[in-house]
């Protein structure tokens, strides 16, 4: 009746709260990582499940660590974030069909709530979020940090708790879903250029259009990926 649950260790609990922490922008790309032994405290576990949890990290393209210099915040490289995408595409892409999936439903009435009650402070962070996509993507990255900023931004914008409850829970497969559908070749422009489409309808305070064009965003992310296609 029941499937057996699986209890996730200190190593994945580790993983999932450092990349939260780069989600919501608190950990940014080249930012140094404090000694292990400071990390180990901070968290309150074990220096082997830590190196345990950085080792894993490193391997999936968020830390880069230097022998006798320390581990540092690497997210903005488009080698980095591709291994990690192509591990979940094959692993987990139906996962990822499903999170695009529920995606349009939740955010295409978040816009449309942000475009009714966002104040000029918040239409200013959601601006700023979506500047910092452009810059990641100039530099050579995917923007997939700017972009989950952006779309956090939108969440608390649209003043409903629920929303972004539901956001900050979702962190890391949200990050998922965003980072699957970017390594196409000029999808990070394009996904870009559909974020300025989403602020404008935003700017304009027209919810209708504000939601149109999230839909549109997702809807293409979502022809991007081959379980879509194979229904």
């Amino acid at each position: 009746m029941f499937d057996r649950l699986r209890i996730k260790t200190v190593s994945e609990e580790i993983t999932e709260t450092i990349l939260r922490h780069i989600y919501f922008g608190e950990l940014t790309n080249g930012q140094k990582l404090p000694p292990e032994r400071v990390m180990a405290d901070d968290l309150g576990v074990s220096r082997s499940s830590l190196r345990s949890a950085l080792r894993s990290l490193e391997s999936i393209g968020y830390i880069v660590s230097i022998p006798g210099n320390g581990n540092y915040i690497y997210t903005n490289t488009q080698s980095g974030h591709k291994g990690r995408s192509e591990f979940r595409m094959t692993h987990n892409g139906r996962q990822v069909l499903d999170v695009i999936n529920m995606r349009i439903k939740l955010e295409t009435d978040i816009a449309r709530l942000v475009a009714e009650r966002a104040t000029e402070a918040q239409i200013k962070e959601i601006r700023s979020a979506l500047h910092r996509m452009r810059l990641e993507i100039e530099e050579g990255g995917l923007g997939n940090i700017g972009d989950a900023r952006f779309h956090h931004k939108l969440a608390t914008a649209s003043q409903n708790q629920a929303y972004v409850i539901t956001v900050q829970l979702l962190a890391e497969l949200l990050f998922e879903s965003r980072t699957a559908t970017m390594i196409a070749p000029g999808r990070p422009w394009e996904a870009y250029a559909e974020h300025e489409r989403i602020l404008e309808a935003i700017q304009k305070h027209d919810p209708d259009e504000a939601s149109k064009a999230m839909q549109t965003h997702l809807e293409k992310a979502l022809d991007l990926l081959p379980e879509h296609h194979a229904r």
